[in-house]
């Protein structure tokens, strides 16, 4: 079997997470972590492989990006998030509605 090396910034004190204001609700998994923010949007971050992270690749992303999320056929705005949970393998999201992403 193969193996990729992967590079992965350590940090060994707190610190601020950059371009993220607002947040409500915060959520890690093993791998990555997922935050909603006052505007009912996700962002997520860390190791995207198996598409995890919700952006469409399994890119790695070191800061936060937003989830970009449509809503129902019809529906004219996305939805709006007010919860979240990351497992070690997946993201799942509360809309205010109670739907299930």
């Amino acid at each position: 079997a193969s193996h990729t090396a992967e590079r992965r910034q350590v940090v060994v004190r707190p610190m601020r997470i950059p371009n993220l204001s607002n947040v409500v609700t915060v959520a890690a998994g093993q791998w990555h972590a997922a935050v909603v923010d006052a505007a009912g949007a996700i962002y997520t971050w860390g190791l995207g492989h198996q598409g995890r992270l919700g952006h469409g690749t399994g890119a790695v992303r070191s800061i936060p990006v937003k989830v970009p999320v449509r809503g129902p056929s019809g529906a004219q705005s996305p939805p709006f998030f007010v919860k979240v949970a990351c497992g070690s393998f997946n993201t799942a999201a509360v809309a205010s509605n109670g739907a299930l992403y």
